[in-house]
C-alpha cells in the first residue's frame, strides 16, 4: 500500500513598501504534487544599486531551483547537503554576474524552507528569516546573519532594542558576495498544523515577533501574507516586503515529548 503523501497549504505576497520605487524582493512557491512530492518555499531579498538586487534575488532562486531539480529527493543520501550544494551553485552564478558593469557589487539574502518525507529542511544565508509556529508559539529557526544580530548574540545589544537599531541593515553573509559562502542548513521533524513564515526584513524589521505570531493565530491562514504585508506598511513600509506561510496538514498531532522543540515552546 503506497503511503499517504505529506500535505502543506502554501500561500505568498510581496509588496513595495512605502519608500522604495521597485521591489527588489522575490519568491518561490512549489506545492506538493504527484511528479515533485515535496513542498518548497524561497525567500530571496537582493541589494545593489540601479536595481541590480531584483537581478541578484531572482537570479539565485531561479539557479537554486534549477539545481536542486536535478536529482530526484527518493535518491538523494543527504538532503542537507544537496540544498547546501544547490544554494552554493546559485551563489557561484551571483557572483559572476555580481562583476559585470550594470550589476556591480549586487547581491541577496536567501532563505529556503523545504517540505518533504514529514519534515522540514531549511538553507539559509542573510537576514531574511523563517520561523515555525506550534501550538501557537512561535520560534525563529534562522539565525540573523547580520551585524545587529550578532551584537545581540554577545550582549552588547538587548534584543528589544535590535528592531529598531540603525544598523539592522548591515547584513555579514550574503549570496554573490564572494565567491564561496557559508550556507546554514539543518532539519527538523514536522506534524500536523504546523505553520512556517518565510519573510523577507522588511517585515521583521517593522514587525514586531509577538506581533507576527499575535495575526498568525487570530487571521484566516490565507490572510496571513497580506495582513502582516498591511501591519509592515502601517509602520512604515520603508522596504520592500514579502511574506510566505505553510502548514502541515496531514501527519500526526504534536507531542510534547517529541523532540527538543517542547523545551524551546515550553509546552
Amino acid at each position: 500500500m503506497p503511503k499517504d503523501r505529506f500535505i502543506t497549504e502554501l500561500y505568498g505576497s510581496t509588496d513595495v513598501g512605502l519608500v522604495r520605487d521597485h521591489n527588489e524582493d522575490f519568491y518561490f512557491i512549489h506545492e506538493s504534487n504527484v511528479q515533485k512530492d515535496y513542498s518548497l518555499l524561497i525567500v530571496a531579498d537582493g541589494m545593489g544599486g540601479h536595481q541590480a538586487g531584483e537581478v541578484a534575488s531572482e537570479l539565485s532562486v531561479t539557479c537554486f531551483v534549477e539545481e536542486f531539480d536535478k536529482l530526484e529527493l527518493k535518491k538523494v543520501s543527504n538532503i542537507e547537503k544537496h540544498l547546501s550544494d544547490s544554494l552554493k551553485n546559485a551563489n557561484s552564478q551571483v557572483f559572476d554576474k555580481s562583476k559585470e558593469t550594470e550589476t556591480l557589487g549586487m547581491g541577496t539574502t536567501f532563505t529556503s524552507v523545504l517540505f518533504y518525507d514529514n519534515r522540514l529542511f531549511f538553507a539559509h544565508v542573510g537576514d531574511s528569516r523563517a520561523y515555525l509556529l506550534r501550538k501557537n508559539k512561535m520560534i525563529q529557526i534562522t539565525q540573523d546573519h547580520s551585524w545587529v544580530a550578532e551584537q545581540v548574540a554577545l550582549g552588547i545589544i538587548k534584543p528589544e532594542d535590535a528592531i529598531n537599531h540603525p544598523r539592522n541593515n548591515i547584513i555579514t553573509r550574503a549570496i554573490g558576495l564572494n565567491s564561496s559562502v557559508e550556507v546554514d542548513v539543518s532539519s527538523m521533524k514536522v506534524y500536523k498544523g504546523d505553520i512556517l513564515l518565510l519573510c523577507s526584513d522588511g517585515l521583521s524589521g517593522l514587525v514586531s515577533d509577538k506581533s507576527i505570531e499575535e495575526i498568525i493565530s487570530i487571521n484566516d491562514f490565507q490572510k496571513i501574507p497580506d495582513k502582516l504585508i498591511e501591519i509592515a506598511n502601517q509602520n512604515g513600509g520603508t522596504d520592500n516586503i514579502t511574506v510566505l506561510v505553510g502548514m502541515v496538514t496531514s501527519g500526526i498531532n504534536y507531542n510534547t515529548k517529541n523532540g527538543f522543540l517542547s523545551k524551546l515552546f515550553k509546552i
